[in-house]
């Protein structure tokens, strides 16, 4: 089976290297439904080559035409693993999740001063 990276799957900072390993080497491999082309065969493989990384490919015949490849997104963890979607930003930016959580009533000062 020959892989072929086109230039779209590096723009997020992936190299063909690591996403030749994720094709290689899957944790998780399945069929996705392709928004533009519905007879396409697109394939989403999962892999660890020191990070997770999600990378997007078309089958065609024997070969892989891999289009897209990024840092596995916590939407897709959550789908693939069960793993609860956090917000990037809470995992990021501690201040701003708590502003968030207040917002919603969620921190336990926030509702003692209601009181």
């Amino acid at each position: 089976m020959a892989i072929t990276v086109i230039g779209s799957a590096l723009w997020h900072g992936i190299t063909a290297e690591e996403v030749r390993g994720v094709v290689e080497y899957p944790l998780v491999r399945y069929r996705v439904e392709s928004r533009r082309f519905p007879e396409a065969e697109v394939y989403r493989f999962i892999g660890d080559p020191g990070v997770l990384i999600e990378v997007l490919a078309e089958e065609t015949g024997d070969d892989l035409v891999v289009f897209h490849a990024m840092v596995l997104t916590s939407s897709v963890a959550a789908e693939v693993f069960g793993i609860p979607q956090v917000s990037m930003c809470s995992m990021t930016c501690p201040a701003l999740a708590r502003t968030s959580a207040q917002a919603k009533g969620e921190d336990d000062g926030a509702q003692r001063r209601r009181i």
